[in-house]
């Protein structure tokens, strides 16, 4: 069997300690939802109490007498775009963002250090402008994050972009009577941030 297709880790676990594996679980409930998340990762050498050490996934759990996985889990080798920070939910059906049109990113806190997706405490998603944090139900994230206005998408996202302009006017009116040269150089940065953000907002509003 090809590494490049998805296998049971415990039939065949990987030969290549050094590439990047892409892994996955069955569906499980995960903050409220049936989920199914999907990662990439190294493998990382472990110890094994007075046994040899063993190469495992990185999220393993060793209790004091045994490492484990959950089971069904299932790995291949990553694709291009399948970094060790692309974690793709599967379950979370989240509609693109209303400005970029890209895809908002979906991370997660675990119950303790280190932990796995599958025991995620709460998700947090973030997109252009957007850091929202600390959805234990993920239900409530979906639905917050899909509910659209009905203001149409070109006014929203064009007063977004005056408002940052406004912003960065006034910041920049601000830095020219500000004597301490650090204090003003930082003042002229933040401005210079506002109006580059105004400049992605206009990109991204759609032609009437």
């Amino acid at each position: 069997m090809s590494e490049t297709e998805w296998t049971l880790w415990s039939e065949r676990r990987p030969d290549d300690t050094k590439a990047l594996y892409r892994w996955r679980i069955p569906a499980r409930m995960i903050c409220g939802m049936m989920l199914r998340p999907e990662w990439s990762a190294k493998l990382q050498y472990c110890g094994m109490g007075y046994g040899p050490s063993e190469w495992w996934p990185e999220y393993s759990r060793w209790d004091g007498y045994v490492r484990s996985v959950p089971a069904g889990m299932e790995w291949r080798l990553a694709r291009d775009g399948e970094g060790e920070d692309n974690i793709f939910w599967g379950g979370l059906d989240l509609l693109p963002c209303p400005h970029t049109g890209g895809a908002p990113k979906v991370t997660y806190r675990g119950r303790w250090l280190h932990a796995g997706p599958w025991d995620a405490e709460s998700l947090s998603l973030r997109a252009w402008m957007v850091n929202s944090c600390g959805w234990e139900d993920a239900n409530k994230m979906v639905a917050s994050w899909n509910l659209r206005p009905e203001k149409p998408l070109a006014d929203q996202t064009a007063a977004i972009a005056r408002a940052l302009e406004s912003e960065a006017a006034r910041l920049k009116n601000e830095a020219m009577g500000i004597h301490n040269s650090s204090m003003r150089d930082a003042t002229e940065r933040e401005a210079a941030a506002f109006f580059r953000a105004a400049g992605i907002a206009r990109t991204a509003t759609p032609a009437a």
